[in-house]
């Protein structure tokens, strides 16, 4: 007889992570400490542990990390998708946030596949990518600020802001250029990428650093990963 899976819904914040374990809620620091506390209660529980946590744009990796460490099976839920699930059930309201209780529920009721760990180059396209998104971020927001009438210190100042963030980010685009060209398996999905119409080095590294599981699942399982269909 099969060993049912349990599901432990892991809501991971700044300085907290917060558990829902069985239906008890567990409330433990972010730091390292907090990490062991945390696989050791799960390493305790007896029968197959599955962890499901949300995409949190990066403040996910040190736990998930961790889990992967263990051994334990856990699976970073695309935010769009998991957010349909409990609209679908009617647990929550559009302006409700998820917590853990849902990710338990999400994962007992979708089985969602694990997160394989990722590999060292494709874990740093990942965090480049990231950061050339805060950095173009930051820069459309001061080039929105470049406005008639302002003092022409503060104009000034504004450029200069301007300027260095526009070097920044040629530095990161380089660096993620770098990185993929550097690992032959990367570099051939990149131009494979490439080669479809529309897709550019841009696009095609947001795919292999926010998207590694592309070219591993069949067409619709990948599309729900991506949060672009149920």
């Amino acid at each position: 007889m099969s060993i049912p899976i349990v599901h432990v819904g892991l809501d991971d914040g700044k300085a907290s992570l917060d558990v829902d374990l069985c239906g008890s809620a567990v409330h433990l620091s972010y730091d390292p400490a907090g990490c062991q506390k945390l696989l050791t209660r799960l390493l305790a529980r007896p029968g197959r542990i599955h962890v499901v946590c949300e995409a949190t744009g990066g403040w996910e990796r040190t736990v998930v990390a961790a889990l992967h460490a263990a051994a334990i099976p856990v699976s970073v839920v695309n935010p769009r998708q998991l957010r349909a699930y409990p609209r679908a059930s009617g647990r929550l309201a559009k302006t409700d946030r998820i917590d853990a209780r849902v990710l338990s529920a999400f994962g007992q009721a979708i089985q969602p596949r694990p997160t394989a760990p990722p590999e060292p180059v494709q874990a740093q396209v990942a965090a480049w990518v990231t950061r050339r998104e805060q950095l173009q971020w930051m820069l459309n927001a001061e080039l929105c600020r470049q406005m008639p009438g302002l003092p022409k210190a503060v104009a000034s100042h504004l450029a200069q802001s301007i300027t260095r963030l526009e070097k920044e980010l040629e530095k990161v685009v380089q660096a993620i250029a770098t990185l993929i060209a550097s690992d032959p398996k990367m570099n051939a999905a990149a131009e494979r990428l490439q080669s479809f119409q529309g897709v550019g080095p841009g696009t095609a590294s947001v795919l292999l650093g926010h998207l590694p599981e592309l070219g591993t699942l069949a067409d619709n399982s990948i599309a729900a990963l991506a949060g672009l269909a149920p």
